[in-house]
């Protein structure tokens, strides 16, 4: 069957890429009900369609040359038990079902994915100075070279985490994955929690870290000429060479004078129990076991690690497999391995300019974004997750996290002037979070998730808040001048250019609309008029119910299935005389078949 389509929908069918939808029309005893198969409310010819997304079902549309009545099923699943007896009152027989297939607009117009897994934006500029390391998805730990970007993954699970985005580090501790020997300067023992242990002033500095053999313990040490009041992240790897997971070895002992305990960590001269370091399993059995100090005084006495004996190296094969000093850092980053010198990693930039980001609709104009990722284990100073700016921080829409509190917040700066500084919730340590931010004159607002919560109150609208002008790039993990590092991950980031409603936040929040999906939502504008691909009437209601949920479906008849169905009334002088007693209208109906009656013919 031929039908007219529309030249603008007929170019979307004949295009290069195609976002097509299905509308459904149900009459019911309540009214019509609209839906179609994107996600969320759909405004299209004068009528609201509510989003049916994947619940939506249509069964295949079948059509032929010949009269024939060939239905169709439409069903939605995931319902609720109790809308059973809901679609039994208001679905009729002989009411009214239509299906429609239309298009929305180019996908790119409605919404760009900036990070999407492991997949960048084609515009996007990348730099990094320097060499740097990252736990790839087999769980090796990955050189990455000079401007190749990130992508982290999770050390227990290997599940992607996303893009890696860091500030400059050091790593002052040199020779930091060479093989350890040489002989050590302290006598051995049983170090105490707490105590010192022996090590004295001056060390060699120029050396890595060493062994001392001892009845009682392998202690690895080594010392630095520190400054006092400066801050430094200490971390070790430990490791067993037959490759046996220490965390699953020992657990999470707590009692240092046990002799359970495989090692202790020193740190100024100080053996610290386990309930004062952080211990993080790594994907090839190893642990890391960090720590940071601020230091007090000039007094040096170095640092290290001590192996029980029962764990000695020569016995079980336990060993030092890596070690990082940072300086001005209140949490570890990435693992910079070392040979002779300080290696330096620097920062991580990842940019682009708006004017390539499709989804960005210009200057002033309303716009939502939302950002996926796991924040920094700590934080030293603010850190930004990404930010919209002019090259300054006269014009600045941006998500970040507090140094001190860690709470998320959403700025919004035009003209120099504060629009919103709209405060979240506070995230401690490494967490997974969704952001949601809606930028509209006079009511920009955020949504949070956290970790698995639900989204955290919405927060705003700021009715006094204006939309910048001016600004021209999109910085992840940092700001454009670079001076706000996120040392997080980021999974995904979606720019659209429209407000998002309150609902949608949240729903984009929890995860309940991905990301991607959400580009069939509201923004989208359907391409010319959708054809109508079925015309019909409503059958008895299907429901299949397995207690949690169900399924409700109805069936929409041809209309040429009155032609396959007997008639209840006949043209026979019986059926008239059932309703008109004595009427003759059709007493010779019957002989009337097999008369012969001749015409044309005159009379003779």
């Amino acid at each position: 069957m031929t039908r007219d389509i529309n030249s603008d929908l007929a170019g979307q069918f004949t295009g290069g890429s195609l976002s097509p939808v299905v509308l459904a029309r149900v009459e019911t005893a309540a009214g019509d009900v609209r839906m179609w198969s994107g996600i969320g409310v759909l405004d299209y010819a004068g009528e609201v369609w509510l989003g049916g997304g994947d619940f939506l079902g249509v069964s295949d549309i079948t059509e032929t040359a010949d009269v024939q009545a060939n239905g169709v099923t439409l069903s939605l699943s995931g319902v609720a038990s109790e809308m059973i007896d809901l679609a039994l009152r208001q679905v009729r027989q002989g009411k009214i079902a239509e299906i429609y297939i239309g298009a929305l607009g180019d996908v790119a117009t409605y919404g760009t994915a900036i990070i999407d897994g492991y997949s960048l934006h084609p515009d996007i500029v990348f730099s990094r100075a320097s060499d740097a390391t990252v736990v790839g998805a087999d769980g090796v730990l990955d050189t990455v070279a000079i401007d190749v970007p990130r992508f982290a993954h999770d050390p227990a699970t290997l599940n992607l985490m996303g893009y890696l985005g860091e500030g400059p580090r050091e790593n002052i501790a040199i020779n930091s994955n060479t093989a350890l020997g040489g002989t050590g300067y302290a006598a051995g023992g049983n170090t105490a929690p707490n105590q010192s242990t022996g090590l004295s002033y001056p060390l060699d500095t120029a050396a890595y870290l060493l062994k001392a053999d001892s009845g009682v313990t392998y202690r690895y040490q080594q010392s630095f000429i520190p400054v006092v009041g400066k801050t430094y992240t200490f971390s070790v790897y430990v490791a067993y060479e037959d490759g046996r997971d220490v965390s699953t070895e020992f657990g999470a002992p707590t009692i240092e004078a046990s002799p359970l305990n495989p090692f202790t960590v020193i740190i100024w001269g100080e053996a610290r129990t386990w309930d004062n370091i952080r211990k993080e399993p790594q994907p090839d059995g190893s642990l890391r076991i960090w720590q940071t100090r601020t230091i007090v005084s000039a007094v040096n006495r170095g640092w290290g690690v001590l192996i029980r004996d029962t764990h000695k190296a020569v016995a079980s094969k336990l060993y030092v497999s890596g070690f990082q000093i940072e300086p001005d850092a209140s949490f570890p980053s990435s693992y910079m391995p070392t040979v002779s010198s300080v290696f330096t990693r620097t920062a991580d930039k990842l940019q682009i300019l708006l004017a390539n980001v499709s989804g960005y609709p210009g200057a002033g104009k309303a716009f939502t974004f939302v950002y996926e990722g796991w924040t920094a284990p700590g934080i030293d100073a603010t850190q930004y997750l990404m930010a919209l700016d002019d090259g300054t921080t006269e014009s600045l829409v941006a998500i970040a996290r507090a140094v001190g509190s860690g709470e998320i917040y959403l700025t919004v700066i035009a003209g120099g002037e504060q629009q919103a500084f709209i405060v979240g919730p506070t995230v401690v340590g490494q967490k997974h979070i969704r952001v949601v931010a809606k930028i509209e004159t006079d009511n920009i607002g955020v949504t949070v998730w956290v970790d698995g919560e639900n989204a955290g109150t919405f927060y705003g609208p700021d009715s006094d808040g204006s939309i910048p002008t001016g600004l021209t790039t999109l910085t992840v993990l940092d700001r454009s001048d670079g001076t706000r590092p996120g040392y997080g991950t980021c999974l995904g980031l979606w720019v659209y250019p429209w407000a998002a409603k309150k609902s949608d936040m949240r729903k984009l929040a929890t995860g309940e609309i991905g990301f991607a999906d959400y580009r069939k939502i509201a923004g989208g504008q359907m391409v010319g008029d959708a054809v109508r691909v079925f015309a019909g009437k409503t059958d008895v209601p299907l429901i299949e119910d397995d207690g949690a949920s169900c399924t409700i479906g109805v069936t929409g008849e041809s209309a040429l299935v009155d032609l396959e169905r007997a008639r209840t009334r006949r043209y026979t002088d019986q059926d008239q005389q059932a309703e008109h007693t004595g009427d003759l209208g059709f007493a010779f109906v019957t002989r009337l078949q097999e008369m012969e009656i001749s015409w044309g013919q005159g009379l003779e």
